[in-house]
């Protein structure tokens, strides 16, 4: 899988953000001042940090920086995402392999093309007015991913959405 890499530029930058927040004393996990810096730096509209519980299909903990467009029904939205999680890659990564320290993005798992025709981007992500962004996605086919493993109990999950 073509994994997105992390320049040292990026890294220190990241270091820089987190080690010196404006609103320290923010009762959130992350003070908003850290999702607000790291929105520019990842080009993006809107950064959300949270956990998931999969094993609650849960999510207890949740921060967002910037707007995505309004949906009419949270809970029915919430059903689809976690009706989806399992057969998206791009979301189910960490818990399907364990792996909690890569940098993945969704076209390290599908194509522009496979990508806007997945459920989880049609049913889940396309209502909040996300759009997929061509410069983020290589033109190289998917790769394949083994079978579910247990899934982890809880783990955060830092998403940028451009």
């Amino acid at each position: 899988m073509a994994r997105m890499a992390v320049g040292d530029t990026d890294l220190r930058a990241m270091l820089r953000i987190v080690s010196a927040p404006d609103d320290a004393d923010d009762a959130q996990p992350l003070p908003r001042s850290v999702l607000a810096a790291l929105s520019p730096l990842f080009s993006a509209d809107a950064v959300h940090f949270f956990r998931l519980d999969v094993e609650r299909c849960a999510t207890p903990v949740y921060q967002e920086y910037g707007r995505l467009d309004e949906v009419d029904d949270e809970d029915a939205i919430d059903q689809v995402f976690w009706s989806q999680y399992w057969s998206s890659p791009f979301c189910s990564y960490p818990d399907r392999t364990g792996d909690l320290t890569s940098v993945t993005k969704a076209s390290d798992f599908h194509t522009m093309t496979e990508l806007r025709r997945s459920q989880m981007w049609c049913a889940y992500l396309r209502p909040f007015g996300v759009h997929p962004r061509d410069d983020v996605v290589p033109a190289q086919p998917a790769a394949e991913h083994p079978a579910p493993a247990q899934p982890a109990a809880e783990h955060p999950a830092p998403a940028a959405v451009a």
